[in-house]
């Protein structure tokens, strides 16, 4: 993973969705998020069939 990109959590379950578990990614730029993503779902879509994605600016 690039330096300027950390999984920051990582959870088993999302009360009150179906979701099974969930990653917390943080990057410093949306162009590292958007690597990191292909090359993620690129590793994953043979065997999670769906994923969704959240994206959030923090504010200063």
């Amino acid at each position: 993973m690039s330096k300027d990109l950390a999984i920051v959590a990582e959870y088993a379950h999302i009360w009150g969705t179906t979701y099974n578990g969930m990653i917390l990614v943080e990057s410093r730029d949306l162009s590292t998020f958007h690597d990191f993503w292909h090359r993620f779902r690129e590793a994953t879509r043979w065997y999670v069939p769906e994923t969704r994605t959240y994206i959030a600016q923090k504010e200063e």
